[in-house]
């Protein structure tokens, strides 16, 4: 991977990033995480960026895991009042 697609990808991830907490859906968050673990994948990739990366992917978890079990919660209440 070339040097350009390397800041590509960091560029994207600092977009990203700068989405408040109320933009940020499951699906951007799924992304950033992709191109996250993209650039740790990334033999390129600097040491010095390892915690700030990971720091971010811990953030973007516990957002997608309360976004499911939101989700599931209200699809469960929704399904039991079909009966």
């Amino acid at each position: 991977m070339g040097r350009k697609s390397l800041e590509s990808k960091s560029v994207n991830h600092q977009k990203l990033k700068k989405m408040s907490a109320s933009e940020l859906t499951y699906t951007s968050a799924m992304k950033e995480l992709e191109a996250i673990v993209e650039q740790l994948q990334d033999p390129q990739c600097e040491v010095d960026r390892l915690c700030d990366l990971t720091r971010r992917s811990v953030e973007l978890l516990k957002f997608c895991r309360k976004k499911l079990t939101s989700t599931d919660e209200e699809l469960t209440k929704l399904l039991e009042n079909i009966d």
